[in-house]
């Protein structure tokens, strides 16, 4: 995990996405240390749950999708995904 994660170029933004068929299987706990293991090492994490998808403005796609009882697509989740990667190298510039 250290080599996957080299905080040392923080130039380069980092996506991990958990996900698991039910609750109580451990995927905030694995989240949460995940995030401190990282912040330890200087690393600036962004941890959020998938409820916070209604009240993130690079989400409002995703999030509509959810609304209208749709499940998004890839291809709705790739422009999503974009616009949260150019916000964290606009953060970092």
């Amino acid at each position: 995990m250290n080599s996957a994660f080299d905080t040392r170029d923080q130039t380069k933004p980092r996506l991990v996405m958990l996900s698991g068929s039910c609750a109580g299987i451990g995927k905030s706990t694995l989240a949460e240390g995940l995030t401190r293991r990282l912040e330890e090492a200087g690393a600036t994490v962004d941890l959020f749950g998938e409820h916070q998808i209604f009240a993130r403005a690079d989400f409002v796609d995703v999030a509509e999708a959810f609304r209208s009882r749709e499940f998004p697509t890839p291809e709705l989740f790739l422009p999503t995904y974009t616009r949260v990667f150019d916000g964290f190298r606009a953060a970092n510039a």
